[in-house]
């Protein structure tokens, strides 16, 4: 309460209902004196009058003491909201300029040296929109009440930022670090691409799509972790296999990418499944998520998928029809439990096992393609099993975020 405010706010709704000191004083049985003190904002009408004054006056006691016009004060929010949103969404393109700034100045001197330089003016720019927008969110934080509303509010701009940046980094990725690019480099047969030097334009195009759909799944994990913090939801075990789910998806698409080596990096891709579904799968027994005669399969499926993913690199015919049969056995035994899951288990259960089967018939067509069932060159095989491993590895990744959201539905934002 400031009393010159107050005071202030009297003299003008006097003046408008056409009333004089005296006048008002005789309403309220006080003093010109008394009047005169409280509009100068020397002191405050006594408690008891207060009541009286603010149905002469045509107000709230409230309103008298804060010496507004509540619908001003609604205003004031409406207004301070108003502008959080507009200079929220100048930081995010601010950020998505820097970012579009960099790549065309990179891409129009032609030298591959100056890409640091090129970096550095898309951090620059991104501190600046950054910086911005913490300044602008604190000065709404400062005028708003910090309703339920304006929480919600604050959530989805803080998201607009961090998403922006997140993608815009991974989509500028492919500048700053050396790739190999083995997507564009199977061959120098005609028809086919080979990256040397600085990368040339389309190509760019197409990697940094990749690169910013990795972005895309972290900026989305990172949305949910962001959510549950401010709407103070607890689930733990959630965020831990998707955050494993997603780690896995993004290191398959790299290896997929980049890796020189495709069957050594399958070796590696098979252990790393293999260890984070074994921790998955003890936890979720301990959790009582999973039944003696789950945990039994689970242990066999997933030795029987390293296994077939060591042989992956010199795969014969019966090694296909194995791993065939396997995913046809697998489906039988565990669609009765994904169903159970989805009514009594919530979706962890059928996260768990949607990706079981995905990586299990995502290496059938692989073990195809390196057989003798079909006849195709080498290099295109190779280039088909990359392709393969990117599809199935984004199905596992924005799958488990799909149904995460869909888990959280019950919070409207």
């Amino acid at each position: 309460m400031n009393p010159k405010f107050t005071g202030e706010f009297i003299s003008q709704l006097r003046k408008e209902k056409k009333l004089t000191q005296s006048e008002l004083a005789e309403l309220l049985q006080v003093t010109d004196k008394a009047i005169s003190r409280w509009e100068v904002g020397d002191g405050y009408p006594d408690v008891s009058i207060l009541p009286r004054l603010s149905t002469i006056l045509g107000v709230t006691v409230d309103e008298i003491l804060s010496g507004k016009r509540k619908e001003d004060v609604d205003q004031s929010a409406i207004s301070s909201k108003n502008n959080f949103i507009t200079f929220s969404i100048i930081c995010s393109i601010v950020i998505v300029f820097g970012y579009l700034f960099s790549v065309a100045l990179f891409y129009v001197t032609e030298t591959e040296s100056n890409n640091w330089l090129c970096f550095i003016f898309y951090i620059l720019f991104t501190v600046i929109g950054l910086v911005f927008y913490l300044l602008v969110r604190n000065r709404f934080l400062i005028h708003c009440k910090y309703t339920d509303e304006d929480k919600k509010v604050i959530f989805r701009f803080t998201r607009l930022i961090y998403f922006t940046i997140i993608i815009t980094a991974f989509l500028f990725l492919p500048i700053i670090i050396p790739l190999s690019n083995q997507l564009f480099s199977i061959s120098v047969k005609p028809g086919l691409i080979e990256v040397k030097g600085i990368q040339f334009f389309g190509t760019y195009l197409f990697v940094a799509f990749l690169f910013g759909l990795i972005g895309l799944s972290i900026a989305l994990v990172t949305s949910i972790y962001h959510r549950m913090i401010v709407f103070r939801i607890v689930d733990s075990f959630n965020l831990f296999a998707i955050t494993l789910d997603i780690c896995f998806a993004n290191i398959a698409i790299l290896i997929a990418m980049n890796a020189l080596n495709l069957s050594l990096s399958y070796i590696i891709l098979g252990l790393i499944f293999l260890v984070i579904n074994s921790i998955l799968t003890i936890s979720m027994f301990y959790k009582k998520m999973l039944s003696k005669r789950l945990l039994i399969i689970m242990v066999v499926f997933l030795a029987f998928n390293l296994f077939v993913t060591l042989l992956a690199r010199n795969a014969q015919n019966e090694v296909f029809f194995l791993q065939l049969a396997g995913v046809i056995v697998l489906i039988i035994l565990l669609f009765k439990d994904i169903k159970e899951s989805l009514v009594k288990k919530g979706f962890i259960k059928f996260i768990y096992f949607k990706n079981i089967l995905l990586f299990t018939i995502g290496v059938s067509p692989i073990l195809y393609l390196f057989s003798d069932l079909v006849s195709l060159d080498f290099e295109v095989a190779l280039y088909l099993t990359r392709i393969i491993t990117i599809i199935v590895s984004f199905a596992i990744a924005f799958s488990d975020i799909l149904l995460t959201f869909k888990s959280l539905e019950k919070i409207n934002v």
